[in-house]
């Protein structure tokens, strides 16, 4: 669902000088809080003509990481990633107006039936593969950032982190859902890596590395066991215990899903 017609131009700029401190931002009325991360709000809103869009709201003095995102947002323009509808201001504040998304996250769909998230998977895999084609990697994928419209289409969000695909990631220890442990590694094989974890607990109902997602150096992650429910996905899950293994350093990057994806889908859909 579409929360505004699209701005002729790459950037919309609205000036509000009470946008940080009421209810009124930049001609949208703060209606109900979406969520809370370390460095922003998101609020669904509403403007004058009815509308209805999520507006990012960031912490002080955070305004440049918005213009970041809108601009990767606005040179996408994926299916299966959210809609940018431009910025708005205040003096001291910024906002970044998105896509309206109602239908919930991937969260609760672990362990469901695979009718109810392979086709939504292989939207994701579509966004993420449209992002490296474009040069860069999403480096935060995990199911709390793939929400469905309200037609139950999903949407790829939060590109903050977003970085040039062959850009250096460090950090010490990551979860399954963003990535692999060690002194290192590069957003492609951070997609790939986070990709492979996110198939896997969608099969599985449960994390490859326990319920906490934290994954050791070296750790394997936990075995599948065959089941009439699995076993149509077991190419799936195996493909992505072998990622995971590989700290999703795999030559085929996300290609490598391609054709289990499919088989999935003849199976299920």
């Amino acid at each position: 669902m579409q929360a505004r017609r699209r701005p002729a131009e790459s950037e919309t700029v609205v000036t509000d000088s009470a946008v940080a401190r009421g209810p009124n931002v930049g001609g949208w009325q703060l209606r109900e809080r979406l969520g809370r991360g370390g460095s922003a709000r998101v609020w669904r809103a509403v403007d004058g003509t009815g509308c209805v869009a999520a507006l990012k709201i960031p912490n002080a003095h955070a305004a440049d990481s918005l213009r970041y995102e809108h601009a990767l947002l606005a040179a996408l323009r994926h299916a299966n990633v959210v809609a940018t509808f431009g910025l708005v201001f205040s003096r001291d504040r910024a906002a970044l107006v998105l896509e309206y998304l109602p239908g919930g996250d991937f969260v609760s769909l672990a362990g469901a039936p695979p009718q109810r998230w392979l086709p939504a998977l292989r939207g994701v895999w579509a966004a993420l593969r449209e992002m490296h084609a474009n040069g860069y990697a999403h480096c935060d994928v995990k199911a709390r950032n793939v929400l469905f419209a309200d037609d139950d289409s999903p949407r790829l969000i939060d590109f903050a982190t977003a970085r040039p695909l062959d850009a250096l990631l460090r950090r010490s220890i990551a979860t399954a859902a963003c990535t692999p442990a060690g002194a290192s590694t590069h957003g492609r094989s951070a997609d790939c890596f986070a990709f492979a974890a996110l198939a896997y607990e969608l099969v599985t109902g449960r994390p490859p590395y326990g319920a906490t997602g934290a994954r050791w150096h070296g750790e394997e992650p936990e075995p599948v066991s065959t089941t009439a429910r699995t076993a149509p996905l077991l190419g799936l899950v195996q493909l992505s215990a072998h990622v995971l293994r590989a700290g999703g350093r795999v030559h085929e990057g996300l290609s490598v899903f391609a054709d289990d994806i499919e088989s999935a889908l003849e199976a299920y859909c």
